[in-house]
């Protein structure tokens, strides 16, 4: 089965990394495609690279659906992650619902801008890439 969601990661973040490990371990369908953000601009998937294009993917996660064409952001890529991994479907009908998508919605935004930070205190720094260039 090819991958249904193309999740764009922060290479750059310890607790972006973290995540990811933690989801190609419980992705055990192969139903997520994971990549670093930086790429995505160059991507020569169309729907990706349009997404690193128009997206400030920077700011927040980015889930491209590739059944639909989709992009959701923030807490709405949470619960779409979610709603791929095994056991996701349980949780589908609740994803919808508007207190449960506010609340991931601001429970990602208290993690995101504060990612480098968590990365820091958790020691998580050594998993990023080391800077390129100059």
């Amino acid at each position: 089965m090819a991958p249904r969601l193309t999740v764009l990661y922060d290479r750059d973040c310890g607790v972006c990394i973290a995540t990811v490990r933690q989801l190609r371990r419980w992705d055990r369908l192969g139903r997520l495609d994971v990549r670093p953000l930086q790429e995505a601009a160059g991507s020569d998937d169309a729907l990706v690279a349009d997404a690193g294009v128009r997206g400030s993917l920077e700011d927040a996660l980015h889930v491209v659906d590739r059944s639909t064409g989709r992009v959701t952001v923030g807490g709405d890529a949470v619960l779409a992650i979610i709603g791929a991994l095994p056991g996701g479907p349980a949780f589908a009908p609740f994803a919808g619902w508007p207190h449960v998508r506010w609340l991931a919605d601001r429970a990602y935004r208290l993690i995101a801008a504060n990612r480098y930070r968590v990365s820091r205190w958790l020691d998580l720094e050594k998993l990023c890439e080391a800077p390129t260039g100059p």
